[in-house]
């Protein structure tokens, strides 16, 4: 039966409304569930496999492990079940979502933008490896962002619980680009693939492209084993020098040798970030306009306008008796006006305006007010007519 054949009928109690995608093993479709009066997302098992009755038990089996996958960074199946021959799984349906690897084609990443990405994955791997699973597919097309910058795992389609010893579970799957030394052995997979898989996305997300790349999967499998990793700081120069390591150590041939949890891997990142910017603090120029927040000095608040008022009224008190009384009210409102522009430079950080020479600085701008200049320049003049 075509795929397309469901659109309009009822699995259970989800009417399926349209076709969203194929894999090699099931179609995903989208669904309304009426008990909720909401849209989820139907995978269903292709009709040439659900004929394998050890497939449907593998499906059910796996589903009864995925279904306690709850965290809030995973799209996670909260039904399952099997109805005239046709094997499907339901989960949340996510509206105004990219993959990532949409993103990542569209832009280069800034840091914090990776950093927010990386931490949310690598801790919902995290909760995927706490409950026996290893992915095997971490890759970008499996990871959506949603308009709210957050991050999601999808996809379990090839997933494996790790205590699995049979040959079946460890059979050579995944996507070449991100798949682990050991998956290429067909050797026991465990967490750490998953790790080196989020190496190579984190390499991605800062480069645009995967570290190994050729026209086989054969081709990248030997590169992966015996070429040097391109250096990041060859695509970017605002690599931190540890951002550099800590790939190097995700991606290590040797599974021991990774990050123990994919957190780790994330913290390290974040930590390597916020030791780069104390080192070298970014401007705002630098940061995303969402993210950006400047710290202001709080010598230049409400002690500022006081203390820069009082002196104000003092320098208005000592010329004064040359000044027409009608005159006072411009002068004072220039004068607000030069502190006002003082006050906008400072709030700038503009190193030149110091305590130490701010008041000398505000004389000087109210001495090249034009009615302060002429006064100074009439008294000096009657000063020399005596």
């Amino acid at each position: 039966m075509s795929p397309k054949l469901l659109i309009g009928q009822a699995i259970g109690k989800y009417r399926i409304t349209q076709m969203l995608g194929e894999g090699g093993l099931a179609t995903v479709y989208q669904a309304y569930d009426p008990t909720t009066l909401s849209y989820v997302a139907i995978q269903v098992l292709r009709p040439e496999i659900s004929q394998d009755s050890q497939a449907r038990k593998k499906f059910k089996q796996q589903n009864e492990i995925f279904i306690k996958l709850r965290h809030p960074n995973i799209i996670s199946i909260f039904d399952y079940g099997e109805i005239e021959g046709i094997a499907f799984s339901v989960s949340r349906f996510l509206t105004s979502t990219t993959s990532l690897a949409n993103i990542i084609s569209d832009k280069q990443l800034h840091l914090d933008e990776i950093d927010h990405i990386l931490r949310q994955i690598a801790f919902a791997l995290d909760h995927v490896h706490t409950q026996g699973v290893v992915h095997r597919d971490v890759k970008p097309i499996n990871i959506l962002v949603d308009e709210n910058h957050n991050a999601y795992l999808t996809d379990f389609g090839v997933a494996i619980i790790a205590s699995s010893s049979s040959h079946e579970s460890n059979s050579i799957v995944g996507t070449p680009a991100y798949m682990s030394p050991e998956q290429w052995a067909d050797k026991r997979i465990t967490a750490a693939s998953d790790i080196y898989s989020l190496g190579i996305v984190l390499y991605q997300m800062i480069t645009g492209q995967v570290p190994y790349q050729a026209d086989t999967p054969m081709a990248i499998m030997l590169k992966q084993l015996h070429d040097p990793i391109p250096p990041v700081s060859n695509f970017r120069k605002d690599i931190p020098d540890e951002v550099e390591q800590i790939i190097y150590k995700s991606l290590s041939l040797e599974p021991k040798l990774r990050f123990s949890r994919a957190s780790e891997m994330a913290i390290a990142f974040s930590n390597a970030l916020a030791k780069a910017k104390t080192h070298h603090p970014q401007t705002k120029k630098d940061l995303p306009d969402m993210q950006y927040s400047k710290q202001i000095n709080p010598w230049v608040s409400g002690s500022f306008y006081l203390f820069s008022t009082v002196v104000l009224i003092v320098v208005l008190a000592i010329v004064s008796s040359n000044i027409p009384w009608y005159i006072l009210p411009i002068v004072f409102i220039a004068g607000l006006l030069a502190l006002t522009i003082i006050g906008a430079l400072q709030l700038r950080n503009d190193k030149s305006l110091s305590e130490k020479n701010f008041i000398n600085l505000m004389i000087e701008t109210l001495k090249q007010l034009p009615l302060l200049s002429k006064l100074d320049s009439s008294k000096k003049s009657k000063t020399g007519e005596k």
